[in-house]
């Protein structure tokens, strides 16, 4: 939940600044930044959450919803929304057959494909082919 509210305070503040051409790019580095913020609690629990049910769902979940409220508050593509609803249908999958190798199938591209759009537009499709592959295997190997 800390997560959730630094996120959405973060991205209602991020507006007042002029971001220019960069946006993309900075709301990639900030989700990411912003995503990498559970693991602060690790220091202090001593528990591993990338192997508790509860806490992938939950991440699962609020990662959708940043991606959600970035998408909304900074007018993106409305193919950034469809890359977040594409994985919340990975997540019901997780969420009722406990099986994580169904993110294979339903990869987080949401701050990947932000990236990319900062450097290359939506115009040059090679890049988003080569991050969909690299990131299927990434899900493979990790999930």
């Amino acid at each position: 939940m800390f997560r959730l509210v630094l996120t959405l305070g973060t991205f209602l503040i991020l507006p007042l600044f002029k971001l220019n051409k960069y946006y993309f790019i900075i709301l990639s580095v900030l989700l990411t930044l912003l995503d990498l913020t559970d693991n602060i609690f690790t220091v202090f629990t001593n528990q591993r959450l990338g192997n508790n049910r509860f806490y992938q769902v939950h991440d699962k979940i609020i990662d959708a919803l940043s991606y959600i409220f970035v998408w909304y508050v900074f007018k993106l593509d409305n193919i950034f929304l469809y890359l977040v609803l594409y994985r919340l249908i990975g997540v019901y999958g997780y969420y009722y057959t406990d099986n994580k190798k169904i993110f294979t199938l339903f990869p987080d591209l949401f701050k990947e494909f932000l990236l990319i759009n900062g450097i290359f537009k939506l115009n040059n499709y090679i890049p988003y082919i080569i991050v969909l592959i690299i990131k299927v295997i990434f899900e493979y190997k990790f999930h």
